[in-house]
């Protein structure tokens, strides 16, 4: 029997510890890249304009947020009909399987309408989901119906630089690591071709945030084939307690994303934002105020 002699000298396996000290100094470095007068501007999906690069000269704009879902029941003397009615500029509804209890519902395309049924006796149920407009149009929503709950609010903000995916994907970690909040990840991590994303905090938690590649994502759904492989998204997912959802109802995309203490550290660690925090508060009936942000960062 032929036995093989392997004599070729085996090359050294690097340390993980020295591989992941690598990996966060290059992090580091991204990161402080898009920190101060380099944070890049926010992609606007309404202004195409906006992912041309800035000429110098111009003044550097100060990042915000903006709605990207939008989840709510109205006051339970709103008839469905108003709600119909309300939604009608957005085109003729479509059929939709009912759902969440409810044996009534009619898609408008970026928004649902849900009544009847079992849950109907708490008010109608409306979805306005993500899309080019989706701001605007939760805007029109509360206030044409100022007088509702929302269940669940995602609010999103875009970078655009080289580096974003490493910058602001290791705010993500780094808010993981102090606060102690579980994260997750899916995607293509091993060639980076079809995106990445990680999940900060659990599905069904008070708040998620999500990092991802957009530009990514959205190439490889046709929506926009030439979209730039260096925009990178972050949003936040909130699921207020029922004795917050009044106050939610009021906050503006800012505040929402500065909610919660975790989120605020994020934003804070970006620099985005400098808006009054309110801090929802998970134990409490009553919510908390907070004047000034530099009280949410420590």
């Amino acid at each position: 029997m032929h036995t093989h002699d392997d004599t070729r000298p085996q090359a050294p396996q690097r340390d993980k510890a020295a591989q992941e000290a690598e990996h966060m100094q290059a992090s580091e470095q991204a990161f402080a890249s898009l920190s101060g007068t380099e944070i890049p501007t926010s992609y606007n999906m309404w202004d195409t304009k906006a992912l041309n690069p800035r000429n110098n000269n111009e003044k550097e704009e100060t990042l915000s947020f903006r709605f990207d879902w939008y989840q709510a029941t109205l006051n339970p003397e709103v008839e469905p009909v108003q709600a119909l009615r309300w939604a009608q500029f957005l085109g003729q509804p479509k059929p939709m399987k009912a759902m969440h209890g409810y044996d009534k519902a009619h898609d408008f395309g970026q928004v649902k309408i849900l009544y009847g049924g079992h849950s109907g006796k708490y008010g109608v149920h409306v979805i306005i989901h993500g899309g080019d407009a989706c701001h605007q149009i939760v805007d029109a929503f509360r206030a044409a119906f100022p007088d509702h709950r929302p269940s669940r609010v995602d609010v999103c903000i875009d970078f655009r630089a080289d580096n974003a995916w490493t910058a602001v994907s290791l705010v993500g970690r780094r808010a993981a690591g102090k606060f102690g909040i579980q994260t997750s990840t899916h995607g293509d991590w091993l060639e980076g071709k079809r995106g990445r994303t990680l999940y900060i905090g659990g599905r069904q938690s008070i708040f998620r945030a999500r990092v991802y590649e957009k530009g990514h994502e959205m190439r490889c759904k046709g929506k926009m084939p030439d979209a730039p492989l260096d925009w990178v998204r972050l949003e936040f997912q909130v699921r207020p307690p029922r004795h917050n959802r009044h106050l939610v109802a009021t906050m503006t995309a800012d505040q929402v994303a500065r909610s919660g203490k975790w989120t605020t550290f994020i934003c804070n660690s970006l620099g985005t934002l400098r808006v009054p925090v309110v801090k929802l508060n998970t134990r409490r009936p009553q919510p908390v105020v907070v004047d000034s942000f530099e009280t949410m960062a420590a």
